[in-house]
């Protein structure tokens, strides 16, 4: 098998799974609030959303640091980063509005990797940002269409921040990666 026909395999496959993704996010608006009615009538809907937002955050370092390589400044800068994270998270009060940062955030990094396969660089920020964007608003849409749901033009540009949040991730860890790769191995740490 060619390097192109590899590529353009490991392309659909990674189309199909942001369809899924997305189909998924869509498909559960008319439910949510069920499920958050029913997580805050047994006590867990607040506990659970904070321990699938640190879940999130712990496998993005570890993922981020099996990509750059476990370096002391590599660790020392995604974990500054993770805390920014985290607090730029903990700014919502709204406790459900938390969700959008692991929703959008996962939907960034799909489509970041499936567009790096064909494009590179500030471009790819560029598409994957917007192609957030629409798809965060498309869910706001949908949300429209259900009378126990709402439109809110903040979540669209909310959906819009988590997009940016783990695009600034996705940097930072592939200028680590090219400084580790170009660092000579007397001078890593």
């Amino acid at each position: 098998m060619s390097y192109k026909e590899y590529s353009s395999r490991g392309l659909a496959v990674r189309i199909v799974v942001i369809v899924f993704y997305i189909a998924v996010l869509y498909l559960t608006v008319p439910f949510a609030r069920d499920i958050e009615k029913f997580l805050r009538t047994h006590n867990i809907f607040t506990a659970g959303v904070y321990l699938a937002l640190g879940l999130f955050v712990l496998m993005g370092a570890v993922g981020a640091l099996r990509y750059t390589g476990f370096r002391l400044i590599n660790v020392m800068v995604l974990s500054l980063l993770g805390l920014f994270y985290i607090l730029v998270v903990m700014q919502y009060r709204v406790i459900a509005e938390k969700i959008h940062f692991i929703q959008y955030g996962i939907l960034a990094l799909l489509i970041y990797n499936s567009l790096s396969v064909s494009t590179a660089g500030f471009k790819n920020y560029l598409i994957t940002l917007g192609l957030v964007t629409v798809l965060g608003w498309g869910d706001e849409l949908i949300q429209a269409l259900h009378p126990e749901r709402g439109y809110d033009i903040r979540d669209v540009f909310l959906n819009g921040i988590a997009g940016a949040l783990m695009l600034g991730v996705i940097f930072t860890a592939e200028q680590l990666r090219r400084r580790s790769v170009s660092a000579p191995a007397d001078h890593q740490s």
